[in-house]
C-alpha cells in the first residue's frame, strides 16, 4: 500500500516525477524488517529523498486501492497454494514447526487476506513504522556529511518501539514418518527429507556443516544430484539446502521425481545420507569443495545494490564486518574430521521427515513398503 502513492501525489503522479529523475523506490517486507529502497542519480538524490519522505510519512492509504491490492493478492495465493513445490514448502513448516508463528507461510493464508482491514494496516503501520531499531545504509560516491544533511529529515521522525512478537514454542519432532499431501493424477510427486536444524550462524556450525553438504547435495556434481539424475533419470534436479533465521533453522533435501520413480527415490536418498553420514567425504571432495566454495562469492558483492544489501545483513544479524574473510578462511583451513563429524550428526536419514507431494491412492500403498508409518496431511493454505 506504500507504494500505492501519497497525500501529495497518485501513483501516477508518483511514478512520473521518479521517471523524470531517473530514480527508483521500492518497498519489500521481509521476516524481520521492511525495507525502503532507492536508487538516484547522485545530483538528482536531494528530489527523490524529498519524494521519499513523502512516501515514508504520507501514505494515501486509499480504500480503493486497498481492495484492489487485497484482490491481487487473494488471487496470487490461490494460485501459488496450488503448486506442488509451494505444497511441499508448507508441509515441511507444519510437520516441523507445529503451531508456532514458523509453520505459517509468509503471503499468508486465503482465510487471513479476506479478513484484513484496510484499518488493519493502518494500525499496522502506526505500530511498526517507528524510528525505533531503523537503519540506513548508503552505498554511493557521496561522504557521511554529505548523506546526514540529506536525511536530515529522518530526525523528526517521531513514533514508540513497535510491540514484539511473543516467544514461540516448537515441538521436538520424533520418530519418523512419511507425510503424503495429496496431488490426484500428478505426474510427479516432489519428495522431501527434512529435519529441524539450527537457527542462523554466519561462521559457526551452520555454515559449516552447509560445508559439509557441499558435496553431498549442495552443487550440481553433488552425490545425490548425480545418483538421481544422471544415473537414475528420476528427475531434472536434486539439492540439499539450510532455511534458517535468528530463531528455528531446517535441513531440506528435495527433488520433484516422476511419479513413478517415487519409492525408488527415497530409497536412494536414504542411501546417500547414510552413506554421507557413516562415511563423511572423501579428500578429492573436500579439495574440490574448497576451490569451488571460494569461488563462489567472488563476484556476488559487486554491484551497489549487492553492497547494500550485505551491510544490511550484517546489521539484521549482528555480524562482525569482516565476517566474509573469516568464511573464507574456514574454507581454506577446516579439515576433513570436522566436516565429517558433522555429517555424522546431521545427516542420518532415520532422523529426517519424509513429506511427499503427489497422488495419495497410487503412492500410499508403495510408500508402505518402506516400512515407516504413513499419514496424510492436510495443508493450512
Amino acid at each position: 500500500m506504500m507504494e500505492e502513492g501519497t497525500q501529495t501525489y497518485s501513483i501516477e503522479e508518483l511514478q512520473a516525477e521518479l521517471d523524470k529523475l531517473g530514480s527508483q523506490i521500492g518497498i519489500k517486507a521481509g521476516v524481520y524488517r521492511t525495507t525502503l529502497s532507492i536508487s538516484a542519480l547522485e545530483k538528482n538524490l536531494p528530489a527523490t529523498l524529498a519524494i521519499v519522505e513523502d512516501v515514508l510519512f504520507n501514505p494515501a492509504f486509499n480504500p480503493q486501492d486497498f481492495e484492489r491490492v487485497k484482490q491481487q493478492m487473494l488471487e496470487g495465493v490461490v494460485y501459488q497454494h496450488q503448486q506442488p513445490s509451494w505444497l511441499a514448502s508448507q508441509a515441511t513448516r507444519q510437520v516441523l514447526f507445529g503451531d508456532s508463528v514458523f509453520s505459517r507461510s509468509s503471503d499468508g493464508s486465503e482465510a487471513s487476506i479476506r479478513e484484513l482491514t484496510l484499518e488493519d494496516v493502518k494500525q499496522f503501520y502506526n505500530e511498526h513504522y517507528t524510528p525505533n531499531g531503523a537503519q540506513i545504509v548508503v552505498v554511493g560516491d557521496i561522504s557521511k556529511r554529505a548523506v546526514k544533511n540529506e536525511l536530515a529529515f529522518i530526525a523528526d521522525w517521531q513514533g514508540d518501539a513497535s510491540p514484539l512478537l511473543r516467544p514461540q514454542v516448537v515441538p521436538t519432532v520424533s520418530g519418523q514418518k512419511v507425510y503424503i499431501v495429496d496431488k490426484p493424477n500428478s505426474p510427479q510427486s516432489v519428495v522431501r527429507f527434512v529435519r529441524q536444524g539450527l537457527p542462523f550462524d554466519a561462521t559457526g556450525e551452520v555454515f559449516l556443516t552447509q560445508l559439509a553438504n557441499f558435496n553431498l547435495a549442495g552443487n550440481f556434481n553433488s552425490r545425490i544430484n548425480q545418483n538421481l539424475r544422471e544415473d537414475k533419470g528420476y528427475t531434472y534436479g536434486a539439492s540439499g539446502y539450510f532455511a534458517s533465521n535468528r530463531e528455528v533453522g531446517a535441513i531440506v533435501f528435495n527433488a520433484q521425481v516422476r511419479a513413478d520413480a517415487t519409492v525408488a527415490s527415497i530409497v536412494e536418498i536414504q542411501k546417500e545420507l547414510a552413506e554421507f553420514s557413516a562415511n563423511g567425504l572423501t579428500d578429492e571432495e573436500l579439495s574440490f569443495m574448497r576451490l569451488a566454495v571460494g569461488q563462489q562469492e567472488a563476484l556476488m558483492y559487486e554491484t551497489p545494490s549487492q553492497k547494500a544489501n550485505l551491510l544490511s545483513s550484517i546489521l539484521t544479524y549482528s555480524l562482525d564486518q569482516d565476517y566474509l574473510q573469516q568464511r573464507n578462511r574456514i574454507v581454506e583451513t577446516v579439515d576433513k574430521k570436522t566436516l565429517d563429524s558433522l555429517a555424522k550428526k546431521w545427516f542420518e536419514p532415520s532422523e529426517y521427515q519424509v513429506i511427499i507431494v503427489g497422488d495419495y491412492e497410487r503412492l500410499k500403498p508403495e510408500l508402505e513398503k518402506l516400512n515407516i508409518p504413513v499419514e496424510e496431511l492436510e495443508i493450512i493454505r
